[in-house]
């Protein structure tokens, strides 16, 4: 994993949108709705901060899976100036992996995951907005050896500049 490669810690962003809505009394049918239970029940402006809260009470340097750009002014308020790294995934591997998250839980038609999956692109706006202001790109089509070679190798320093990795 990256955040092994660069000695510092990562945040699973789903995880913490998780927690946060149990946290609050929310259960979920599975991990898939996620986003969509959150912002209904919290609204979108509310990731960044609740994300940014967990990066900055955890300590951690890597954000990944982040979907939403409140993430960036979230982080800024909190005195992070984040760089971003825009993954991108060729379109049959994302769908590929998007369909097998579905089987493990418990999805077994195809045109639901699709349906799901296509549910999901609502948000392409903020990542074409990560895309636009993201510092670097890779892609993300299994193995991540040339992007951990780079932040090896970037002249940054990764304890001041939290990476936010959108996939």
């Amino acid at each position: 994993m990256l955040s092994d490669e660069l000695g510092c810690l990562s945040l699973n962003t789903g995880e913490v949108l998780r927690n946060h809505l149990r946290d609050n009394g929310v259960n979920l049918r599975d991990e898939i709705s996620t986003g969509d239970v959150f912002v209904e029940r919290f609204g979108k402006s509310h990731v960044g901060d609740v994300i940014a809260d967990a990066a900055v009470a955890t300590n951690a340097y890597i954000l990944d899976g982040v979907r939403l750009i409140s993430i960036l002014p979230a982080l800024t308020a909190r005195g992070r100036i984040p760089s971003v790294i825009y993954l991108t995934v060729p379109e049959e591997i994302r769908r590929d992996r998007f369909i097998s998250r579905t089987h493990a839980e418990g999805v077994t038609e195809l045109i639901t995951a699709q349906k799901l999956m296509s549910d999901k692109d609502r948000w392409a706006g903020d990542l074409d907005a990560f895309r636009d202001l993201s510092r670097w790109q890779f892609e993300n089509a299994g193995a991540m050896i040339r992007l951990q070679s780079f932040a090896k190798a970037v002249a940054f320093d990764i304890k001041r500049v939290p990476i936010t990795s959108v996939t």
